[in-house]
């Protein structure tokens, strides 16, 4: 959540992510303009990629306005890969596995620049590097 009573701001929040291996997710975002925010912006974003039928994904934006003169937006990008996507892998010799695989840790390194040792783990669950 991000609330703000300060005269003048602007907050942004950005989730991004990969849903595969039966994997379920719900993302609250919420922007609160309180009273005393006028001319206060406020944007929330997010962008999902599904990777199986077995996968559950909840989106629910929310932008509360106790105060006029302010401007929000929420917005999601969230989809599969596609068959043209899918049919440029396949013509260099990878799998939808394979392919689905690639995709994923190219988000996770797109966010995580240096660390680009595949086989790295976090706090969650990491199977973009070695399927399992």
């Amino acid at each position: 959540m991000c609330a703000t009573s300060e005269k003048v701001t602007e907050s942004t929040i950005q989730a991004d992510g990969t849903l595969m291996d039966a994997a379920e997710k719900i993302f609250r975002g919420t922007i609160d303009f309180v009273r005393g925010s006028a001319d206060s912006v406020g944007a929330e974003t997010e962008q999902v990629l599904l990777l199986g039928d077995d996968v559950v994904n909840k989106t629910i934006p929310v932008i509360l306005c106790a105060e006029e003169n302010v401007q929000g937006s929420h917005g999601a990008a969230i989809g599969e890969l596609d068959e043209e996507t899918l049919f440029y892998f396949g013509a260099r010799g990878m799998d939808r596995t394979q392919a689905e695989n690639t995709m994923a840790r190219a988000k996770l390194e797109a966010k995580n620049p240096e660390d680009r040792r595949c086989g790295h783990r976090t706090e969650s669950k990491n199977t973009a590097c070695g399927g399992a």
